[in-house]
């Protein structure tokens, strides 16, 4: 169980465990009545007549004092939804309510969100560079593209950040390629045009005038910008 290694850590002083921990086989000295149950043998005794309904997070809970190999912690059995999973959550905050500590694990998820999709789809992580300074600029920009996609997400809701990249990711590919083509296509209308004996400026808007030829450079996306036509001129 994660007390058993980080307990330690935050005894005597003012930062404050919260944990989602296994609900496993393990004992808990239940206070103030000194009875040591597994979290299954708590379910089972106190859930009628201690559980508690939740309505902002639909769940029912159960909370206790406990000590837990000689550490006090206050716990949380959870389960959200008539039929969820029963889960706990374990701080040494004893003074914390269930809200509260909902609020708290759900930044902490966040955060763990963050680390997993920016390391699965940002490469966070990745740079082989044995220089610091690249290292804190690979991280900082992992941390930038991962600001703005969860901002577009927020802003179009329903896409998860990895399929975002992914779409984002497809798209740059997609103009990277009508941008080549574009070039071959300006290309080759300057070779028209100079076979035709006719200014290439001149032969490209008057291409453009033809309702025809227009919808079929907008459909395939060859629509040059006046950047393009200025470098090809």
């Amino acid at each position: 169980m994660i007390l058993e290694k980080t307990s330690s850590l935050f005894i005597g002083k003012n930062i404050k465990l919260v944990s989602m921990a296994k609900i496993t086989n393990a004992k808990y000295k239940i206070l103030p009545t000194g009875k040591l149950l597994t979290p299954h043998e708590i379910i089972t005794r106190y859930e009628r007549e201690n559980g508690k309904n939740n309505r902002k997070y639909k769940a029912r809970y159960i909370q206790f004092q406990a000590e837990y190999q000689g550490i006090r912690v206050k716990m949380f059995l959870i389960r959200f939804g008539t039929y969820g999973t029963w889960r706990m959550l374990v701080t040494t905050d004893l003074n914390i309510s269930f809200n509260r500590i909902i609020e708290v694990y759900k930044i902490r998820w966040t955060i763990e969100v963050f680390f997993k999709e920016s390391k699965q789809d940002l490469l966070l992580g990745k740079s082989q560079s044995q220089d610091f300074d690249a290292q804190i600029a690979d991280v900082t920009l992992s941390l930038i593209r991962y600001i703005f996609l969860s901002y577009y997400q927020r802003m179009h809701y329903g896409t998860s950040i990895g399929g975002l990249f992914r779409q984002l990711s497809q798209s740059a590919i997609k103009e990277n390629i009508l941008s080549g083509i574009n070039l071959y296509f300006i290309e080759l209308l300057q070779i028209f045009a100079s076979m035709a004996g006719v200014d290439f400026i001149t032969f490209y808007e008057d291409l453009l005038r033809n309702p025809e030829a227009e919808n079929i450079i907008n459909m395939i996306g060859l629509n040059s910008t006046d950047k393009d036509l200025l470098n090809a001129a």
